[in-house]
């Protein structure tokens, strides 16, 4: 019974835990490696449980433990793994500590027993894991607090485990009246094993649920993405043929122009042509129509914005990349520096494309006069809508890896710029 009741609490305090980090950090790997890779830990956890039975050794286990299921399946810094972990640590022990020196204190002090019997035993420590879920989730609650609307979802869920606690607390109450059959006491164990399980498995499978939402809302946003830009590329094209047919019609506006005889009419004339053939002017600067259309768009849209946009293209097209990626990957770089540019004093963007031996890089450095907040190596989004926004940076990452390319920025303080690069392997 005893090797029952311990490894059923590890198995609670491993689904905790894993529970815990879904919330909180993003995956190394899928999510049923990490469960194959992490559950051994707990096994070897119980294993020196038994071999020792020593209060300080299993608290430096259960340390260890949480870390090793944090370093092996997540990603994040490793001071926060540490923090989380001594986060972790201090509620399993805080949760055991409310249980058997507050809860049942008062049932000791009726029997008058010094021990627990086997059963009773694991019925405090299955209560205390219940608590230990509730605490480890309000602590997640408080971690991610700035994602109200993705916090929102969960706050009803908590009304099961606050439930089968008091369920816990009324049956000890009555065990202080009445004196249950060994068969009563273990068919509410099995209950109170089933209940934590099934208030464990519903938060998980809801943040596996929340996290394929938020998966299927940056591809739609990403398919909006493409189909705008699809739709812009059309209006390109169409004023790239406008433009052509100007130009193609040239012999008629020397004709005009030799039929006139005042000069402010033939001033006025040219001016004309010459502001039709600004207006849909299409950049020349390399092989790949996409590209050159591309900064096209970006040089109209810095003109209305007040944005000086300088271009330096050297030996490199990135005709090699799908025109659909390389515009989801250009139109992110520059959306977000003409939002920067745009608030700043200087406003300024500057776009490079150079071959280097075997890679392309290409830098994208604009005017951002206020450092832009980052966690764990991303930009956090300025817009209030958090959960609509903040997907330009993960798009840029998602066809930089899908390209062969390698995604990073820096903030220059003395410079009061933001530069952005992307080196793609040939």
């Amino acid at each position: 019974m005893q090797y029952l009741s311990v490894g059923i609490i590890y198995v609670f305090e491993f689904l905790i835990t894993v529970s815990f980090c879904n919330r909180v950090m993003d995956k190394k790997m899928k999510y049923s490696k990490i469960l194959v890779c992490t559950f051994p830990l707990y096994i070897a956890a119980m294993v020196l449980y038994f071999a020792f039975e020593n209060l300080a050794i299993n608290s430096i286990v259960s340390f260890l433990i949480f870390f090793l299921t944090i370093f092996i399946g997540y990603k994040e810094k490793i001071y926060k793994q540490v923090i989380y972990t001594i986060y972790l640590t201090m509620i399993n022990y805080i949760s055991e500590a409310v249980f058997y020196l507050f809860v049942f204190s008062r049932y000791t002090a009726i029997t008058q027993e010094k021990t627990f019997s086997d059963p009773q035993s694991l019925l405090l420590s299955i209560s205390s894991k219940i608590l230990n879920f509730i605490l480890v989730q309000l602590l997640v609650l408080l971690i991610k607090h700035k994602e109200l609307n993705g916090n929102k979802k969960f706050l009803p869920l908590f009304i099961y485990p606050f439930i089968s606690l008091c369920f816990s607390a009324q049956f000890v109450s009555l065990e202080d009246k009445y004196q249950f059959t060994k068969a009563e006491f273990n068919t509410y164990i099995i209950i109170s094993v089933i209940n934590t399980i099934m208030c464990i498995g519903i938060f998980i499978y809801y943040g596996l649920l929340d996290e394929q939402d938020k998966k299927l809302k940056e591809f739609e946003k990403e398919q909006q993405f493409v189909e705008l830009n699809d739709s812009y590329m059309q209006v390109l094209e169409s004023q790239n043929n406008e433009m052509h047919m100007i130009v193609h019609d040239v012999k008629n506006h020397y004709a005009a122009i030799a039929s006139m005889d005042d000069a402010n009419e033939i001033h006025d004339y040219i001016s004309s042509i010459a502001n039709d053939i600004q207006k849909y002017q299409i950049i020349k600067l390399t092989n790949n129509k996409m590209l050159d259309l591309l900064l096209s768009k970006y040089k109209v849209e810095c003109s209305a914005n007040g944005i000086e946009f300088n271009t330096e293209v050297k030996t490199a097209d990135l005709n090699y990349i799908d025109d659909s990626d390389l515009s989801i990957v250009i139109c992110n770089l520059l959306d977000n520096a003409v939002q920067a540019a745009s608030k700043s004093n200087a406003k300024q963007i500057s776009l490079s494309l150079r071959r280097v031996n075997n890679f392309d890089v290409l830098t994208v450095t604009n005017s951002c006069d206020i450092e832009p907040q980052s966690a764990n190596g991303k930009i956090a989004t300025s817009k209030k809508d958090k959960t609509s926004h903040g997907y330009g940076m993960r798009l840029i990452e998602k066809y930089a890896r899908k390209n062969n390319a390698e995604y990073e920025w820096h903030y220059e303080n003395d410079k009061n710029i933001f530069v952005s690069t992307l080196i793609f392997k040939r």
